[in-house]
């Protein structure tokens, strides 16, 4: 039996299923053809799966991997780029969940990675010094990177230069400042390493 014929009984066994399923790829390939074809604002992998609403915006390039899954049904996931050297780089199969993304530099999700309704900025936007509030030599703004299979759960907010490392969870309501390691459970404000994640 193909395995298109093993899709199709799927489908007929599971028609709800199939037409939520449907949907989303309908959604997925008007962004595609909507930042990619007419606006030439990303490069996007296939099987883009997308519950409006989904918005990429500003000078930088977008790039979205493959069967990445979009919810942007609380609010739009929101990939914005305020430079035109900036870069956001979402891996393959990844879940973004009403995600908030302000980039001036270069912000990379891994692969396998499940990011909930928080926001990702690598830049502070303003100066922390009062006369120098706009200055752009005074903003500080340093890359993210948020490694494979990493789960981030809701309200978090990832700041400039953090790292976060695979197979990791950063617990709902996190500010993250500094580097996670590899495997591991964090949380808090500031974001702290509570304990390892050993396999079961």
């Amino acid at each position: 039996m193909s395995l298109d014929m093993a899709k199709l009984k799927k489908a007929i066994r599971h028609p709800i299923k199939a037409i939520k399923y449907i949907v989303l790829r309908f959604w997925g390939e008007y962004y595609r053809v909507k930042y990619c074809v007419f606006m030439g604002k990303a490069d996007i992998g296939s099987g883009l799966k997308v519950k409006p609403k989904l918005s990429i915006k500003g000078p930088g390039k977008v790039s979205i991997g493959k069967n990445v899954l979009i919810d942007g049904t609380s609010h739009a996931v929101t990939l914005w780029t305020y430079h035109p050297d900036a870069e956001i780089i979402v891996g393959d199969n990844v879940f973004l969940n009403s995600t908030r993304f302000g980039c001036r530099k270069r912000i990379e999700i891994g692969d396998n990675s499940i990011i909930a309704d928080c926001r990702i900025l690598d830049t502070d936007f303003h100066s922390i010094y009062p006369e120098r509030r706009n200055d752009p030599s005074s903003i500080r703004s340093s890359p993210i990177k948020i490694g494979d299979n990493v789960w981030v759960a809701m309200a978090c907010i990832i700041l400039p230069g953090v790292s976060i490392g695979d197979n990791s969870t950063i617990a709902a309501g996190s500010v993250v400042t500094e580097a996670v390691p590899n495997g591991s459970l964090s949380g808090g404000n500031p974001c702290r390493v509570i304990r390892r994640i050993e396999n079961k």
